[in-house]
């Protein structure tokens, strides 16, 4: 099984089976043969979590307050790792996590699905030219989770893309024309199936899928 495919599966696990956790945040996490997997949106303090939009200062630069906050809640009480990972919420505190330990000095490796984002744009721009290449950031087509907070917001994504396309396929150097094109016509199908393509798209266990074709297919 390749990082990917594992993170992902670690991910779903994380909804079901955490091992850490902090009721006062709603905070999840589990750890498993080195890897550690944070919960995604899950309940009413979860969205509340989501909704803190404000840009506060952490070590590295600036973040996402309801993020943050929820992190460094669970911080204490995390193991190391080699990997780290989650789905939406769980994709930006697993985001939080890794750039917190790459800046202290630890050797660590973050995959996120769905992962809303979690940086101011200068930060977002300072960690890109850092740890760009610790950080591995997965979307597929339409869904919607990666577009907020939005850019007007002054929050910006790191990483590199892993694009899974309407197919759920994995398009490598894929153009941002052909980026495009590919998620109109993945509204258009989801009309036309009468779908919600950003909700639909969200899914951890389609993006579960999009790895499993992924590592099929390398």
């Amino acid at each position: 099984m390749n990082e990917i495919s594992r993170c992902a599966t670690l991910s779903l696990l994380a909804y079901s089976h955490a091992n850490y956790s902090v009721a006062s945040t709603s905070t999840q996490a589990i750890a498993v043969d080195g890897a550690l997997a944070f919960r995604g949106t899950h309940e009413l303090a979860d969205w509340l979590t989501d909704a803190d939009c404000r840009l506060v200062a952490a070590p590295f630069g600036m973040v996402h307050a309801g993020f943050w906050r929820a992190y460094q809640s669970i911080a204490p009480l995390l193991p190391a790792a080699e990997v780290i990972t989650g789905h939406s919420l769980g994709g930006a505190l697993a985001l939080l996590c890794g750039l917190d330990r790459l800046h202290r000095g630890e050797d660590v490796r973050v995959v996120t699905f769905g992962q809303p984002r979690a940086l101011g744009l200068c930060t977002a721009q300072a960690m890109r030219h850092r740890f760009g290449d610790w950080v591995t950031r997965c979307v597929h087509n339409n869904d919607v989770v990666p577009r907020v907070p939005t850019r007007l917001m002054g929050y910006g994504h790191m990483g590199r893309l892993v694009y899974f396309d309407r197919h759920g396929l994995h398009r490598p150097g894929i153009t941002w024309s052909e980026l495009l094109r590919d998620r109109v016509a993945g509204r258009i199908e989801a009309v036309l199936e009468r779908g919600t393509d950003g909700i639909r798209d969200h899914d951890l266990a389609r993006y579960a899928w999009c790895a499993a074709r992924m590592e099929a297919r390398s």
